[in-house]
C-alpha cells in the first residue's frame, strides 16, 4: 500500500511512522527544509501522551508553571494551582518535530524536504495522489497534514463534505516572539501569566518567562490581527511584564491557529486530514500536540487492520478520534465562542462576583469540560443576580454545550452517508 503525507506535522510524522513500521509504503512530503520544521517556539503538551504512546520526551523539557489569569479591572490576577505533576512538559516544537521526523525515517517511510506539493490528484470523483513539482505521485491514501489553511481540503470534491476552511471567528492570529530579559529585572512571582480580552480586544496576551527567563510573548485576536494592535498590545506587556527587553530573540511573526472544534467529517475516499488541517487543537488555547500524536495512532492502526483506505473504512478512524477526544471538545468551543464575545465589563463581573472560580478556570486552562450541578447552577444565580440576563447567558452557554457534546457522542460508529450526513448538520448546527 503507498501513503502520501503533506507536510511534516506531529500528526502526519506519527502516522507515517506507524504505518512504515506496519510495511506500508509511506512518503512524507514537506514544503520546508529539515532545520525550518515546525515553528520555532515553546508549546505545552499533555503529560501522559508520552508514555502511553512510547514516544520519548525530548531533551531540554521542562514542567509548566501554574497560570495566573489577568482579568480587566481586576487588580490581582487568578490564579490557578495544580500539583506539579499534573502539570503539561513544555517542549521546544522545532526539535520535537524533528525527533518524530527521524523516527518516521527509522521505520522506513521517505521524507522529501524542501518539496511543495501543488495539488490534489482528483480522478472519477475520489482523491487518486497528488502533484509534486509538476509530477503525479499516485497513492492509496492522501494523508494531509497541511495545517490550517490546507489548500488540499478546500480542493476536495463538494461530494465529500468535509469543511472547507474555517470561518474567520474560528481563528486566532498569532503573534509569537521570545524576547531576551532585562538583567536588572527580577523573575516575576507569576511567570506565566495570560490576560484574556486583553486591552478590551477579542483574544488574549501572555507573557511566560521560561526558566532561562526568556519572555515568551504571545499577542493574538480572532480573526484578524494588525501591526498597530501588535504594537498597542506588546507596549501594554512591556508595562505590566517590565522582564520583556527589546532584543527579538526569535519569532516575531504572525501565524494562524484553529480555535474550533475538530472536523466532524475528516475522511473521505483516499484522503484523510490530521492535526492542524483536521482542527485537532483545544479550542479554548489552539494548542493540540498530543491530540495529534493520538490520532496519528489511530489512523495508521485503521488503515492496516483493513488494508482499505475508502471512506467506509476510514470512517473508524473519524468515530474513534470523536467518542475519544473530538467530543469532549465541542463543550469547550462553545464556551470560548460565548466569553469573547462578551464585552470587558461583562468578563469582569463574571469573574469578580465568583460565578467564574477556580474550577472554572480549570476548565479553561487544562480545555476540559465544563458541567454545572443543580446545586451550582443556584449558587451562581445567588451571585449573579445583578446582572440576571449575563448570567442566563452563561448556563445557556454550559447547557447548549452539554447538548452539543452529548450530541457529538452519537457519531454514527459505521459509515452510512444518510446518518452521517444528518449528524453532522445537527451538530454544526449548534455554531450557527
Amino acid at each position: 500500500m503507498k501513503i502520501i503525507v503533506i507536510g511534516a506535522g506531529h500528526g502526519g510524522l506519527q502516522a507515517a511512522k506507524y504505518l512504515a513500521a506496519g510495511g506500508a509504503e509511506v512518503t512524507v512530503y514537506e514544503r520546508n527544509s529539515r532545520d525550518k520544521l515546525c515553528y520555532d517556539w515553546i508549546d505545552d503538551v499533555e503529560p501522559t501522551v508520552f508514555e502511553e504512546l512510547g514516544v520519548p520526551l525530548p531533551a531540554g523539557h521542562f514542567r509548566t508553571a501554574n497560570v495566573a489569569f489577568c482579568i480587566p479591572g481586576m487588580e490581582a490576577p487568578i490564579r490557578v494551582e495544580q500539583a506539579e505533576t499534573s502539570r503539561e512538559w513544555s517542549i521546544e516544537r522545532r526539535p520535537f518535530a524533528q525527533m518524530l521526523a527521524d523516527a518516521a525515517e527509522a521505520a522506513g517511510a521517505e521524507i522529501k524536504y524542501e518539496s511543495a506539493v501543488d495539488a490534489l490528484i482528483i480522478e472519477g470523483g475520489k482523491v487518486r495522489g497528488v502533484t509534486v513539482g509538476g509530477e503525479r505521485q499516485y497513492a492509496d491514501l492522501v494523508i494531509d497534514s497541511s495545517g490550517v489553511n490546507s489548500k488540499f481540503r478546500a480542493s476536495l470534491p463538494a461530494e465529500y463534505k468535509i469543511t472547507p476552511s474555517p470561518d474567520s471567528d474560528e481563528l486566532f492570529k498569532v503573534y509569537r516572539a521570545f524576547y531576551a530579559p532585562v538583567e536588572d529585572v527580577p523573575t516575576p512571582r507569576d511567570t506565566k501569566k495570560i490576560y484574556l480580552k486583553h486591552l478590551g480586544e477579542d483574544g488574549i496576551s501572555w507573557c511566560f518567562v521560561e526558566p532561562d527567563r526568556e519572555a515568551n510573548v504571545l499577542i493574538c485576536r480572532v480573526g484578524r490581527l494588525e501591526q498597530a494592535t501588535i504594537d498597542s498590545a506588546l507596549a501594554a506587556l512591556k508595562k505590566s511584564d517590565p522582564i520583556i527587553g527589546d532584543k527579538l530573540l526569535r519569532g516575531g511573526y504572525v501565524c494562524d491557529l484553529p480555535v474550533r472544534y475538530a472536523l466532524p467529517r475528516m475522511v473521505g475516499d483516499g484522503y484523510a486530514a490530521i492535526g492542524d488541517a483536521a482542527f485537532m487543537t483545544v479550542p479554548m488555547i489552539g494548542s493540540g500536540i498530543s491530540n495529534c500524536l493520538r490520532a496519528g495512532k489511530m489512523l495508521a492502526e485503521t488503515v492496516l487492520k483493513n488494508n482499505k483506505t475508502d471512506v467506509k473504512t476510514l470512517w473508524a478512524y473519524q468515530y474513534e478520534y470523536y467518542i475519544k477526544i473530538g467530543a469532549g471538545h465541542v463543550m469547550v468551543d462553545i464556551m470560548k465562542r460565548m466569553l469573547l464575545s462578551l464585552p470587558a465589563r461583562d468578563i469582569n463581573f463574571l469573574f469578580s462576583s465568583g460565578i467564574i472560580g477556580d474550577r472554572e478556570m480549570n476548565s479553561i486552562a487544562t480545555g476540559d469540560k465544563l458541567t454545572m450541578s443543580p446545586a451550582q447552577i443556584l449558587d451562581k444565580l445567588k451571585k449573579g443576580w445583578r446582572r440576571i440576563g449575563l448570567l442566563l447567558k452563561l448556563v445557556k452557554a454550559i447547557t447548549t454545550g452539554e447538548k452539543a457534546e452529548a450530541h457529538a457522542m452519537t457519531i454514527p460508529k459505521d459509515f452510512d452517508e444518510y446518518k452521517v450526513t444528518a449528524w453532522q448538520n445537527k451538530l454544526d448546527g449548534f455554531f450557527k
